[in-house]
C-alpha cells in the first residue's frame, strides 16, 4: 500500500490512501473492509465543546446558509490476515469546523492529543470525505465548483 502525507489547514497530517496489492494492481473488494463504532469517534471535554460551540456559532453568524450535520469520521487504518480495514466513527460538519478547519485552536487540539493520548487526531473531527475523477467516454473531465456560501473550501474546482 502506497500514501502520500499532505498537510491540512491546522497544520496536522492527512493520508491520501491508495490502495495497491504488492503486485502494483488496485485492490479487490475482498481485501478491505470497514469498521463503524462510536469507538471511533473523536475524543473531547467540555473544554472542547464549549470552543468549538463558540466557533460553530460565530460562522455561523457570518454565514447563515451553514448548517449542521453527521459525516463519517476517518479514525485509521489495521491489518489483518491482508486484510485492510478502515476504522469509521462519526463526527459532524460543526466539529469539522471547530477542530480541523480551524488554524488556532486545530493545532493546539493536535498538541493536546499527542500529550493526552499519544495520537495527534484523537480531538479532531477528521470528517471522512470522498474525491473523485470523472472522465467521460468520450473524453470529457468533469469538474464541480464549491459554492462560495460553504464553511471551507469555497470555490474550490
Amino acid at each position: 500500500m502506497k500514501s502520500q502525507i499532505i498537510s491540512t489547514l491546522n497544520g496536522s497530517k492527512g493520508i491520501e490512501i491508495i490502495l495497491t496489492t504488492p503486485n502494483g494492481k488496485p485492490c479487490s473488494r475482498d481485501e478491505i473492509t470497514a469498521i463503524f463504532s462510536y469507538k471511533f469517534n473523536c475524543l473531547s471535554n467540555d473544554f472542547i465543546e464549549e470552543k468549538v460551540d463558540a466557533i460553530w456559532e460565530g460562522k455561523c453568524n457570518s454565514n447563515n446558509r451553514l448548517y449542521n450535520r453527521s459525516k463519517f469520521r476517518f479514525s485509521g487504518l489495521s491489518y489483518n490476515d491482508q486484510i485492510i480495514i478502515f476504522k469509521i466513527g462519526l463526527t459532524s460538519y460543526k466539529e469539522l469546523m471547530g477542530t480541523n478547519c480551524n488554524r488556532e485552536f486545530g493545532l493546539e487540539l493536535v498538541d493536546l492529543g499527542k500529550k493526552d493520548h499519544s495520537n495527534a487526531s484523537a480531538y479532531l473531527s477528521n470528517g471522512l470525505g470522498v474525491g473523485a475523477l470523472l472522465i467521460t467516454k468520450d473524453g470529457f473531465v468533469v469538474f464541480i465548483k464549491r459554492a462560495m456560501w460553504t464553511g471551507e473550501e469555497q470555490g474550490k474546482v
